[in-house]
């Protein structure tokens, strides 16, 4: 009874309040009851066969396993409910919870009527699941009705359908300062856009990546309480070609294709590997409810994908394909478009160029893990916000840019393939994205606010219609739910469903406001409305300008400091204080670098451990073979999200036999060029600047 109430149950609610964790993972009915019972009945059972062994061996030990097992779950029973109240610190809340434990194992042992109680409530063994699997959000996955799709008529268009939507990508990270693409960073977008109408003033209708993709996929605006499944929206994107196209189709965390019209759909996973991998997501998810606030930041982030939450997957059977591999998952995507005696729907949602920023624009990768969750520095776990430190979201955002190149590079790879395949001039290509993001100090990353929306609505759509060959920019007010509508009219379909989008072909006046579901990070989901054009988009173009430039996208801000280009550590480090130490986080990275290899250590991340607390950041410069490749300075991560964090990744690899304390340390960290490197071992030195920008004025520190 205790574990249903201590473990069982939260995890039953939060997967009721967040059925997605199903659909992205395409969980079959059969996964959801498996797991009910494993929740309910094996766990508890594997406890109490432990408890019966070792009362076989000792009666006395068997009582002790007992005592032990109901003062634990007690403690995980009661920690989520004293967290609720934000009344307490950690060691407070622990400590509490650790004296109502021990007060409810002496009443159970002490008591007749305490024990008479437990027995009453295991009936709860049988009511916990039997709600959750009849609940609301749930039951459709473990009932689904049988289907009955829209029938349409086939139609006449033989052109084959490309459509590929990117994830959290803003149209800012596009834009030049003359509002177009700027074909000097990212050309193959430029490219194909010279080709193609490009809905400039596209802003998407979700800031939720579940709501913004049934927007795209259905033309309707997502309705609070549905899931992006067939059985909620069965007139969508898939359903309308069905009657005439072969339907080739990658889907990340919908589920609204029908499984039997998919050519690509595959042979499912075992159910023992499915069951695995979301026994091991579910750990991390259930740790989030028990672990306190402040020790949160040692944990996987859960809030980034919908799995992988411990980042195993990168060999093996084990790997969730949908959320990392993702170069290979493109792979997979380019792979599947070839000529087929029927027209064919080419459909891939990508987790691009969504974290983990691990990406550059030449294709390589390098180890993205800072520290911060899913490697990004400075964004607060609990909510996803800004910490305030301009210079740390500034990388963030260079970061994100670079990763976008990579995009680029992908567009690039796409179009190649088409036209490699001849189909490229007849086909009707669409891409475009859920929603943006944001890069603002002290602001939110994802969730829309009066100082952000301008990042986060704004997404690129762009549509070459079939037979195009001259480019078009149309800057009527256009939201993501009109995608649907316009293909169907590019292709001549009379779609037999109705939409809320409308064809963004047509001459037609334009929609007075710009609507938008507020729906991550919130508890109540609600619609906002904004000006049918977001003016204050330049603002934020411009801002982007002001900090990368434009032009060839740079790993580094290379000449900023000329004066040191020309120095060596030894010439600089001998005039700054000695209250500091450096140390690298990845330092074996840069041992035995293969230039030949698809990896590259760009990503220079560290500690800087001072001898007393400062009183505030310094100023470092990095050193690469002897050779200054940029500057930065040390931060404070988010103290909420890492304080507990600090206390054992962070302390437990020093190489000070005293420990420092949390207050004393701060991060750092750096991207540096490809060229920075050569073969074999590479020396990386890290040095103090404070005195050198002190004696030289100097305050811009990037």
């Amino acid at each position: 009874m205790l574990f249903n109430l201590a473990v069982a149950q939260p995890l039953f609610e939060l997967l009721g309040r967040n059925p997605e964790f199903f659909v992205a993972r395409q969980s079959k009915p059969i996964d959801v009851l498996l797991l009910a019972l494993i929740l309910s009945f094996g766990l508890p059972a594997l406890l109490l066969t432990v408890e019966w062994i070792v009362t076989r061996i000792s009666r006395r030990a068997g009582s002790g396993v007992q005592n032990l097992f109901l003062f634990l779950l007690a403690v995980m029973l009661i920690v989520p409910l004293v967290k609720k109240s934000e009344l307490f610190s950690a060691g407070l809340l622990l400590l509490l919870s650790f004296l109502l434990a021990i007060a409810i194992l002496l009443a159970y042992r002490k008591s007749h009527t305490t024990r008479s109680i437990f027995g009453y409530l295991s009936l709860l063994i049988l009511i916990i699941p039997l709600l959750f699997l009849t609940g609301k959000s749930i039951a459709p996955i473990v009932h689904p009705e049988d289907q009955i799709l829209p029938t349409f008529p086939a139609v006449s268009t033989t052109a084959p359908v490309v459509f590929m939507i990117l994830d959290e990508f803003p149209l800012v990270s596009l834009l030049g300062p003359d509002g177009m693409i700027d074909a000097s960073q990212y050309p193959n977008f430029a490219r194909l856009q010279k080709d193609s109408v490009w809905f400039r003033n596209a802003t998407t209708v979700a800031d939720a990546t579940p709501e913004a993709i049934t927007g795209i996929l259905t033309g309707k605006y997502p309705v609070p309480g549905r899931l992006p499944v067939l059985q909620d929206y069965p007139n969508n994107l898939f359903t309308m070609l069905a009657g005439s196209y072969d339907l080739k189709v990658l889907e990340n965390i919908s589920g609204m294709c029908p499984k039997n019209l998919n050519v690509e759909d595959k042979k499912d996973r075992k159910l023992l590997d499915r069951m695995e991998d979301m026994m091991l997501d579910l750990s991390a998810v259930y740790l989030h409810t028990i672990v306190p606030d402040e020790f949160r930041g040692e944990l996987p982030s859960i809030n980034e994908t919908w799995g992988n939450f411990w980042q195993t997957g990168r060999s093996g059977d084990r790997t969730h394909h949908r959320y990392f591999d993702r170069a290979e998952q493109f792979q997979q995507f380019l792979n599947m478009i070839i000529p087929s005696p029927k027209p064919a729907l080419y459909f891939q949602h990508i987790l691009l160029p969504h974290v983990p920023w691990e990406y550059l624009p030449d294709g390589k990768t390098y180890d993205y893990r800072g520290y911060g969750p899913m490697g990004v520095e400075g964004m607060s776990i609990m909510d996803e916000t800004w910490i305030n430190d301009d210079v740390v979201v500034e990388r963030a955002y260079q970061r994100h840019l670079l990763q976008v190149g990579y995009v680029d590079r992908m567009i690039g790879q796409l179009v190649d393939r088409l036209k490699s395949q001849n189909l490229y001039d007849r086909s009707l290509i669409l891409i475009t994205a859920d929603h943006g993001a944001s890069f603002r100090s002290g602001d939110r990353v994802r969730s829309i606010s009066p100082t952000n929306y301008h990042d986060i609505l704004p997404v690129p759509v762009i549509m070459k219609l079939p037979g195009q060959k001259a480019g078009r920019v149309i800057d009527r007010n256009f939201e993501t739910i009109d995608i649907l509508p316009t293909i169907a009219d590019a292709l001549g379909i009379k779609t037999l469903f109705e939409t809320d989008g409308i064809s963004a072909l047509r001459d037609i006046s334009t929609r007075p406001k710009k609507k938008v579901l507020s729906a991550i990070f919130t508890t109540k989901k609600q619609w906002q409305e904004f000006e049918p054009e977001i003016q204050k988009r330049d603002e934020s173009v411009s801002r982007k300008i002001a900090l990368f430039g434009t032009g060839m996208l740079k790993t580094s801000y290379e000449g900023q400091f000329s004066e040191l280009e020309q120095l060596k550590t030894a010439e600089v480090a001998g005039n700054e204080p000695t209250n500091v130490r450096f140390e690298l986080k990845n330092p074996t990275s840069f041992e035995n670098v293969d230039l030949r290899s698809n990896f590259v250590p760009v990503f220079i991340v560290g500690r800087a451990f001072f001898s007393q607390t400062p009183g505030e950041d310094i100023p470092l410069g990095i050193w690469v073979n002897g050779v200054f490749r940029g500057s930065t300075r040390t931060f404070q991560p988010n103290k909420k999200d890492i304080q507990g964090w600090f206390k054992t990744i962070w302390l437990q690899s020093s190489a000070d036999s005293d420990l420092p304390k949390p207050e004393d340390i701060r991060a750092f960290g750096l991207i540096v060029p490809e060229s920075s490197y050569r073969q074999g071992k590479n020396v990386i030195q890290v040095v103090n600047l404070q005195n050198w920008f002190k004696s030289h004025e100097k305050s811009n520190v990037h």
